[in-house]
């Protein structure tokens, strides 16, 4: 039997509704992708050559311990470690408390019949600059110091005076908290009371 003419012209219509029409929907969204793919491979090879980077106008930023700068306020490879004991309390100790502690030494050395001769300006206001807050004398030897606070240097006139008075052959020299707090200022009050070695 003869197909008819109807049959036979279906399965070719059948056939071009299946393949996919020059310029439909599949081939924009491929052509569409292919700038998109092109520019990421680009932002892929400029970040391997050149590492990441942050800054104004730019898209992304590292995160982690790779976005602190080497040496920086938040690098951990840099951080200092916390203070803590003797050294913490030498770090918070007012000037005032360190002066209080030298005056407890004098005291306990005069009770036990060793005295130290101490001279502390009551003022500075109106006399020369730089010139030590404390001098210290016996028979044996005289010394001065300069006090100050953990992390505090001497002023550039407070320097000069301990730099010559040390010229000079005067034991000059400068008490911190850590001083007080491990025993060098008793030890060296005592050795100038004639109490034995300070070492």
């Amino acid at each position: 039997m003869t197909a008819s003419p109807k049959t036979r012209s279906s399965a070719p219509r059948t056939a071009a509704a299946s393949a996919p029409a020059p310029g439909g929907a599949e081939e924009r969204l491929a052509a569409s992708a292919s700038p998109v793919a092109g520019a990421a491979s680009t932002l892929s090879a400029r970040v391997s050559v050149e590492g990441p980077r942050t800054g104004p106008g730019q898209v992304f930023a590292p995160l982690g311990d790779d976005a602190r700068s080497p040496g920086g306020v938040g690098s951990r490879r840099h951080r200092k470690p916390p203070l803590t004991g003797l050294a913490l309390m030498a770090d918070r100790m007012p000037e005032a408390k360190l002066e209080s502690g030298v005056r407890d030494i004098l005291k306990d050395l005069e009770k036990h019949g060793h005295k130290v001769l101490a001279f502390h300006p009551w003022s500075s206001k109106h006399s020369a600059g730089g010139w030590p807050d404390w001098a210290f004398c016996t028979v044996r030897g005289f010394m001065v110091r300069e006090l100050k606070k953990q992390r505090e240097k001497p002023r550039a006139d407070q320097q000069e005076w301990l730099d010559a008075l040390t010229a000079a052959g005067v034991d000059a020299d400068v008490w911190r908290p850590s001083s007080l707090l491990s025993g060098q200022i008793a030890r060296e009050l005592a050795r100038l009371a004639g109490l034995g070695d300070s070492t």
